[in-house]
C-alpha cells in the first residue's frame, strides 16, 4: 500500500505543481469572481446598456394610456406613443417595422384588457408592462365606479387580462436563467472530463513508451498500478472542484461587501422582481444541485477514466492512443451537446431517457436535476445505474490492464482488442 500512495502521490505532484496549474487556476478564478460581480461592476461605471422599446398605443378606453404613461419611471427605456387612428389588424406587420411593440386597451366584461403584438417580449418588459395597466385598471376603476361598486373588493382586486401574440415564441426568463446556470456547469465538466483523459492516457503512455513501466510493474502488482492512475486523477478533480467553489464563495462574498448583493445588483442593472425571485430560488438549491453535480462529477469521470486508461495501457503510440480514445471522445461529445440543447426541448421523453444511460448521465444528470426534470428520485436510479456499470467496467478493466500494459504488440486496433479479451479471461 506504501508503494500505492507513493504513486499516487506523484501523479498529483506531476499534476498539481506545474506552473500550468497555478495560471489556469488563478485565471479561472478572476474570471468566475468577475462573472459573480458583473452587475456590481455594470452599476458602478454606470451607463445606459439598453435601447428604448417603443410601443404605439391604440387605446379603445379612452383613459388607460394617460394612467399608464403617467405611471412610467425614468430610466425604464420605456416609450408609449399613443395613436389616433384605430387598431387594423391588417396593419400590424408595417406598424410593428416602426416600434418594437402593439398595445391595444380595450374593456373586456368591465375589465380593463390589454393585448400585446410583438416578435417578442422579454419577461422584464412584459412584467414592467402588466404593472402599468393594472395601475390602470385601479385608477379607472376608482374614478368610474359608485360608491356601493367600490364596496365590492373582489371587483378590484381581479387582475387585468392580458393577451400576447408573438411572432417568435418567447423562452421564459426562468428557463433561459437555467439555461445559463447549467451551460456554467456543463463546460466546466466537459473541459475537466477531456483534461483527465488526457492526463491519465498520456501519463500511462509515456511510462509505457519509455519502457519505465516494466520497472514498475516489477514493484507493484499491475491492478494496483491502475488503481493509483485513477484515484489520483479523481483526487485532482476533486482539488480542482474545491479551487472553484471556493473561488464562487469569494466572488459572491466580494458582491455582499462592494455591492448590494448578487441578487440585488441584478435587478438594479435592469431585472424584474420575477427574474430575482427565480435567481433567488436557484441560489437556495445550491446546496442540493452541488451535492447532486459532485455525485455524478465523481461516479463519471471514475467511468470514463476506467475507460481511457485500459485503452491506453493497448497503445503503443500517440496515434494508437487517438484511436482508442475516439469512441470515448464521441460520448463525451454526445453527452455536452445533449446537456446544452436539452433545454430546448423540455419534457423530451428522449432526453429524459438519456439521463438514464451512464455513458451521458454524468453530465446531463445534474442538469436535468436543475431544470426540474428529475427529481430526488430520478437522480438516485441514475447514479445507482452508473454504479453498476462503474463496477462492472472496473471488474472486466482491471484483468485487461494486467494483460496489456506490458504488450508492445503492433496489431491493428481491433485485433489487439480482441487479443487482449482472450488474454484477459485467463487472469
Amino acid at each position: 500500500m506504501s508503494k500505492f500512495w507513493y504513486l499516487v502521490k506523484y501523479s498529483l505532484k506531476r499534476r498539481i505543481k506545474t506552473k500550468s496549474f497555478v495560471i489556469a487556476n488563478i485565471i479561472m478564478a478572476i474570471l468566475l469572481i468577475g462573472i459573480i460581480n458583473l452587475p456590481t461592476i455594470i452599476k458602478k461605471f454606470g451607463g445606459d446598456f439598453d435601447d428604448t422599446k417603443v410601443y404605439y398605443v391604440f387605446d379603445e378606453t379612452n383613459k388607460a394610456y394617460n394612467y399608464m404613461n403617467s405611471s412610467i419611471v425614468e430610466g425604464m427605456n420605456l416609450q408609449l406613443e399613443l395613436q389616433e387612428d384605430s387598431f387594423n389588424i391588417e396593419n400590424k406587420k408595417s406598424l410593428l417595422k416602426k416600434c418594437d411593440g402593439i398595445l391595444v386597451l380595450s374593456f373586456q366584461d368591465e375589465i380593463l384588457k390589454m393585448e400585446i403584438y410583438a416578435n417578442d417580449i422579454s419577461l422584464t418588459q412584459e412584467t414592467y408592462l402588466t404593472n402599468l395597466v393594472t395601475i390602470a385598471k385601479s385608477a379607472i376603476w376608482e374614478e368610474t365606479a359608485s360608491e356601493e361598486v367600490k364596496d365590492q373588493v373582489t371587483t378590484l382586486l381581479t387582475s387585468p387580462i392580458i393577451d400576447k401574440h408573438l411572432k417568435n415564441k418567447e423562452d421564459s426568463s426562468e428557463k433561459a436563467i437555467l439555461g445559463m446556470v447549467s451551460t456554467i456547469i456543463i463546460l466546466p465538466l466537459f473541459i475537466f472530463i477531456v483534461m483527465m483523459m488526457q492526463f491519465v492516457g498520456t501519463e500511462i503512455l509515456e511510462e509505457k513508451s519509455s519502457r519505465s513501466i516494466e520497472y514498475i510493474i516489477s514493484n507493484i502488482e499491475p491492478g494496483k498500478h491502475f488503481g493509483s492512475k485513477i484515484i489520483s486523477a479523481i483526487i485532482f478533480v476533486v482539488v480542482q472542484f474545491l479551487i472553484l467553489f471556493v473561488a464562487g464563495v469569494l466572488g459572491v462574498v466580494i458582491s455582499n461587501v462592494i455591492g448590494d448583493g448578487f441578487a440585488n445588483s441584478i435587478s438594479s442593472v435592469g431585472a424584474s422582481a420575477a427574474e430575482v425571485n427565480i435567481i433567488g430560488d436557484i441560489t437556495s438549491k445550491i446546496p442540493s444541485m452541488l451535492a447532486v453535480i459532485f455525485l455524478f462529477c465523481i461516479l463519471g469521470y471514475a467511468l470514463y477514466l476506467v475507460l481511457i486508461a485500459v485503452f491506453s495501457s493497448m497503445a503503443t503510440s500517440l496515434e494508437d492512443f487517438q484511436q482508442f480514445q475516439t469512441p470515448v471522445m464521441i460520448c463525451i461529445m454526445v453527452a455536452f451537446y445533449i446537456s446544452i440543447f436539452g433545454m430546448n426541448f423540455e419534457g423530451s421523453l428522449f432526453i429524459k431517457i438519456m439521463g438514464y444511460i451512464p455513458l451521458f448521465s454524468p453530465m446531463l444528470a445534474p442538469v436535468l436535476f436543475i431544470n426540474g426534470t428529475f427529481g430526488l428520485m430520478e437522480v438516485i436510479i441514475a447514479a445507482l445505474i452508473l454504479i453498476v456499470l462503474d463496477i462492472v467496467v472496473v471488474k472486466f478493466g482491471v484483468p485487461l490492464y494486467r494483460v496489456s500494459i506490458l504488450d508492445y504488440s503492433q496489431d491493428k486496433l481491433f485485433a489487439k482488442v480482441k487479443k487482449m479479451i482472450k488474454k484477459s479471461k485467463y487472469k
